[in-house]
C-alpha cells in the first residue's frame, strides 16, 4: 500500500487552521449513514475506497483537538502519544509475557513504579487497563479478595452482605462494578456531600454505623479526587481516618484530578492520597494521551497478583528466570495493548516540567474563565471553581422561572453544537441546568474563551 496519501492527509489534518474550521460538521443520524456510504461490497474497493472512507470518517467526526471543544474531561492533541499509537500498532504485541513484549514489559514496569512513587507508594504495584471504570472495579476486587480471600474460591455466599461507600457525586462506574462483582447496586451506599460536592466525613461514619446496624458488612470506602461535574476533591485524610477506624479499604478515584500530582502549585488538593490503599488514574484526560491510557495503583505490592489471578495457562506463561515480568498474571485481561508506551514517550518528550506547565496552564485558564463569568451580570457561576471544571449559566436576573432558564441555556448550547461553533457539555446542579465547561486543551487561549462566552450570550439573549 502506498502510504504517501495517508501521510499527506494526516499532515493536512494536523496543520489545519482552526480559525477557519469547525468543531464538527453536524449531520443527523440519517444524514451520517448516507455520508459514510456504509455498504461493504463483494468487489474490493482498493485504495480509492479506503482513503475515501477515511476522509468521510474524519469529516463526520467531532474534532476533539479543536480549541473550541470542551465537552469531555479530555481535549487537544499530544503528538508524541499520537505517533506512539502508530508504533504500538506497527509491532502489534500484547503485554502479557516478557517473551512476546520485552520492551513493552520493561516500559510498563518502569511507568507503574514511577507513578506509584509519585503518588507516595514506595512499595506499590499496579497495571494499565481499559479506563478508570475498570480501575475502580479492580480496586473493589482486590479489596474484597484481600479482606476475604475465601471469596475467591467459594464465592460471595460465604460472607454476609458486603457493602461499600462512595460519595453521592461519585462516578457511575461503581454501580456497574457492584453489578459485575455480585454485590448488587443496593449495596453501593451513597454518602451525603456538602454544597461544594465534597463527601462529609461525619456522614460517612453515620452511613457505616447504619449499615452495620442493618446487618451489612462494610469493607470499602472511595474518596473522589476531581468529580465529573464540579471537579471537587473529597477531604481524603478525614475520610481515611473514618475508614481506618472501621478497618475499611480506602480507594481514591483520581481518574480526573490525579494529574495534579505533577503540579507543585496544585498538588495540595491531593493531600492524603499517599495514604490510600489504591488509586485509579486516567492519563488520557488532562495529560492529553489518546484514549485509552489508565492505571490502577496499589500501595501494597503483594496484593494485586493473588487477588486477580494466580491460575494461569502453561501455553502462555512458562517458568523462566524473568517470569516475574510476565505482567499478564496481574490483569483480568489476556490480550492487552501497550498503552504505557504513549505515556512514556510523552514524558520523554515533554519532561516532568513540561507536564507541570501544561497542568498549571489549564487550571489558570479555568480561573480566567471563572473571572470573566463573574464580571458579566448576565452570567451566573453555579459552583465554586476548584480545578478545570467551570459551571455557569446565562441568567439575566429577570423574572424567568427555572424551566425557562434551563430551556434558554440548553437551546443556546445545542445551537452552537449543531452549527459546529463549539462543543461543551452540561449537567444539573440543584435542578438548574449548568453549562459544564472543561479546560483540558493546552492550545486554548483567552480570546477563544472570550469568543465562546460572547457567542453563547448572543444565542441566549435572542430567546428572551
Amino acid at each position: 500500500m502506498n502510504l504517501s496519501r495517508l501521510f499527506e492527509l494526516l499532515e493536512s489534518e494536523i496543520n489545519k487552521d482552526f480559525t477557519k474550521s469547525k468543531v464538527l460538521d453536524y449531520m443527523s443520524p440519517n444524514e451520517m449513514i448516507k455520508h459514510l456510504d456504509l455498504e461493504i461490497k463483494d468487489k474490493p474497493g482498493g485504495e480509492t475506497a479506503f482513503y475515501n472512507s477515511i476522509e468521510k470518517y474524519l469529516t463526520g467526526s467531532v474534532d476533539t483537538a479543536h480549541p473550541l471543544f470542551s465537552n469531555q474531561l479530555w481535549a487537544g492533541r499530544n503528538y508524541p502519544a499520537l505517533i506512539s499509537e502508530f508504533i504500538t500498532s506497527l509491532r502489534n504485541t500484547s503485554v502479557y509475557t516478557y517473551e512476546t513484549a520485552p520492551a513493552a514489559t520493561i516500559i510498563e514496569s518502569y511507568m507503574i513504579d514511577m507513578l506509584c512513587k509519585k503518588m507516595g507508594f514506595e512499595n506499590g504495584d499496579g497495571t494499565f487497563l481499559t479506563g478508570s471504570s475498570n480501575a475502580n472495579l479492580i480496586s473493589l476486587l482486590v479489596a474484597r479478595n484481600t479482606k476475604f480471600p475465601e471469596i475467591k474460591s467459594k464465592g460471595l455466599s460465604c460472607q454476609p452482605n458486603l457493602c461499600f461507600f462512595v460519595s453521592e457525586h461519585s462516578h457511575y462506574s461503581f454501580e456497574k462494578a457492584a453489578n459485575v462483582l455480585g454485590f448488587g447496586e443496593e449495596n453501593v451506599i451513597k454518602v451525603k456531600a456538602d454544597s461544594d460536592h465534597r463527601m462529609i466525613p461525619s456522614e460517612l461514619e453515620l452511613s457505616i454505623k447504619e449499615a452495620i446496624e442493618n446487618g451489612k458488612k462494610p469493607f470499602y470506602v472511595c474518596g473522589t479526587a476531581g468529580t465529573t461535574e464540579l471537579g471537587a476533591f473529597d477531604p481524603l485524610t478525614e475520610l481515611q481516618n473514618v475508614a481506618r477506624k472501621y478497618d475499611l479499604w480506602f480507594h481514591t478515584d483520581g481518574a480526573w484530578g490525579g494529574a495534579l500530582i505533577f503540579s507543585n502549585t496544585h498538588k495540595h488538593l491531593l493531600n492524603g492520597i499517599e495514604n490510600s490503599d489504591s488509586i485509579s488514574w486516567d492519563a488520557h484526560k488532562l495529560m492529553g494521551i489518546p484514549l485509552i491510557c489508565s492505571v490502577i495503583l496499589l500501595k501494597d505490592s503483594s496484593q494485586l497478583l493473588p487477588a486477580v489471578c494466580e491460575q494461569t495457562s502453561d501455553y502462555l506463561f512458562h517458568e523462566h528466570e524473568f517470569d516475574d515480568l510476565d505482567l499478564g498474571k496481574k490483569s483480568i485481561q489476556c490480550g492487552r495493548r501497550v498503552d504505557s508506551l504513549k505515556l512514556w514517550l510523552s514524558f520523554k518528550y515533554y519532561g516532568m516540567r513540561g507536564y507541570e506547565e501544561r497542568i498549571d496552564k489549564m487550571v489558570s485558564l479555568a480561573s480566567y474563565l471563572t473571572k470573566k463569568i463573574k464580571s458579566n451580570p448576565y452570567f451566573e457561576l453555579l459552583a465554586k471553581t476548584t480545578y478545570c471544571n467551570v459551571n455557569f449559566r446565562f441568567n439575566p436576573n429577570k423574572e424567568l422561572n427555572l424551566d425557562k432558564l434551563n430551556k434558554i441555556n440548553l437551546f443556546a448550547r445545542e445551537e452552537m453544537y449543531k452549527e459546529g461553533i463549539a462543543l461543551f457539555n452540561y449537567c444539573y446542579i440543584d435542578e438548574k441546568l449548568s453549562i459544564r465547561f472543561i479546560l483540558a486543551n493546552p492550545d486554548v487561549n483567552h480570546s477563544e474563551l472570550d469568543h465562546i462566552l460572547d457567542t453563547f450570550y448572543q444565542k441566549c439573549i435572542k430567546q428572551i
